[in-house]
């Protein structure tokens, strides 16, 4: 038997007893104790029975026993609370896993800063640049078109074929969204396309002075960036000097590929 079962035991049969008091009590109408021969009136008095000062006995006797049961330590130190037989085990969280809150740290957030675009400002650094992005494919002789502008022109020698032809390039620093335009649409074959990194792209070319041939390419990029080269088989891309070759020492393929190098 359990202590928590003896406690309850006793405090039922406190509880009989101060109900047989209670009835007698009932009965007779006045509290009644046992009869006392030979006590007198004063004493008999002290030795009555109530049934308060029986249940209060009762009460102080239960707590002062049940107090030092009332929590009860089960394994691992974690604390059961103990009730009466009968009720239901209030649920218990030991003081080990009660969650804690924790404040997440403030999210800082980076931002990225925003790459300029750079253009070649000069002739010189223009020439720089187109020699970097023929990668040993061709050679070139240059000269300033517009002082102090990245645009020049010269003679232009193909290594692979030999080929030698006239040419002239620019670069500018435009709107995004501008797009791509056609020079002299009656008497050039010339397209317009967007390409899948969203440049606007035109391709032409014509005849020039009975024997030549010129190739044009426009670029513009998403970023504003503009590039424009024209080719040709003669000495001049604009239709004068004599016919160094057959043909322009650049396809138009191999131009747009120059005019899409990561150089510029």
């Amino acid at each position: 038997m359990t202590t928590l079962q003896t406690l309850h035991e006793t405090f039922a049969e406190l509880e009989r007893r101060a109900d047989v008091m209670a009835e007698r009590t009932a009965v007779t109408g006045h509290e009644e104790s046992a009869p006392m021969v030979g006590l007198s009136p004063a004493d008999q008095r002290g030795r009555i029975i109530r049934r308060t000062p029986l249940l209060a006995a009762a009460a102080v006797t239960v707590a002062a026993v049940a107090i030092p049961t009332s929590l009860l330590l089960g394994r691992g130190g974690d604390v059961h609370q103990a009730t009466t037989p009968g009720r239901s085990l209030p649920a218990t969280v030991h003081a080990s896993v009660v969650p804690r809150t924790t404040t997440a740290p403030p999210t800082t957030r980076t931002t990225r800063p925003t790459s300029r675009v750079v253009v070649p400002r000069s002739p010189a650094a223009l020439a720089h640049k187109l020699r970097s992005a023929l990668a040993g494919s061709a050679t070139f002789t240059w000269t300033a078109l517009v002082p102090h502008q990245p645009v020049i022109g010269g003679v232009l020698t193909e290594k692979a074929t030999g080929r030698q032809g006239g040419f002239d390039l620019q670069i500018d620093l435009g709107t995004p969204g501008d797009k791509a335009f056609c020079e002299d649409a009656e008497t050039s074959h010339c397209v317009i396309s967007t390409l899948p990194d969203g440049s606007s792209l035109s391709v032409g070319h014509e005849s020039v002075g009975g024997s030549g041939e010129l190739y044009l390419v426009n670029l513009v990029r998403p970023d504003g960036v503009t590039l424009l080269m024209h080719v040709s088989n003669l000495a001049n891309p604009k239709g004068g000097g004599a016919v160094l070759g057959d043909k322009p020492p650049l396809s138009i393929n191999q131009i747009v590929t120059l005019l899409r190098s990561r150089v510029w």
